[in-house]
């Protein structure tokens, strides 16, 4: 669950192609395993839906994450 104030995070591990959730700078684990590499090559787009009158702030990467996908990346040996 998440509410006011919540920052929820959503991403894409390139190398095994798994998407993966976070809440608040944390890792939540992988929602989806194996997305078929078609996906990946023709683009996947974030999207977001609410059923609620609260105002949302949405970061594309002008802002630094609040997820550390830097040492994530590290400790999934993406980078190697």
């Amino acid at each position: 669950k998440f509410g006011p104030g919540d920052n929820v995070g959503c991403g894409l591990d390139y190398a095994s192609r798994r998407i993966f959730f976070c809440k608040n700078g944390e890792f939540l684990g992988y929602a989806f395993d194996w997305v078929d590499e078609s996906l990946v090559e023709t683009g996947l787009y974030p999207t977001v839906g609410l059923d609620s009158q609260c105002p949302i702030f949405v970061n594309y990467g002008s802002k630094p994450f609040r997820f550390d996908l830097q040492g994530f990346a590290r400790l999934s040996g993406l980078n190697d």
